[in-house]
């Protein structure tokens, strides 16, 4: 279940109390599936994260698109925050690169996070076209 991210870059105030219509929530903050630049695709696979390009933890990716992923993570995040990400693919070989996270996702206000909306940033050719022939062998 989706719930409320803990932190957006406007600052508004994301408490039950002020959006309990979790469908406008997710209209008005997060946008709609439609209002996606490019499909997501659902996947699962881990990759190596952080804050650097080193990379220091390990987390599972749930959902890409050519634009960014979800990174199914218990660590706290915070919204436009730069990260680092990197895993090899079986079709694509080595992907490496950076994303602004856009929203973290909680069960509940108080509760540990449950992911992150990533969006990456500065893609090259040479990684969009590995993403892209990563996407083609999922669908």
């Amino acid at each position: 279940m989706l719930f409320i991210p803990f932190a957006y870059a406007n600052g508004t105030d994301l408490t039950p109390q002020t959006y309990p219509d979790k469908s406008r929530f997710c209209n008005e903050i997060m946008g709609t599936i439609e209002q996606r630049r490019h499909p997501r695709i659902n996947v699962d696979f881990f990759a190596d994260w952080g804050w650097g390009p080193e990379c220091d933890f390990y987390d599972r990716i749930t959902s890409l698109s050519i634009s960014g992923c979800f990174l199914a993570t218990k660590r706290e995040l915070t919204s436009g925050q730069e990260i680092y990400l990197k895993w090899t693919a079986e079709r694509a070989g080595m992907i490496a690169l950076r994303g602004s996270v856009r929203y973290q996702t909680r069960v509940m206000e108080g509760a540990p996070p449950t992911g992150a909306g990533i969006e990456f940033v500065n893609v090259g050719d040479d990684v969009r076209k590995r993403l892209n022939m990563l996407l083609e062998g999922v669908e």
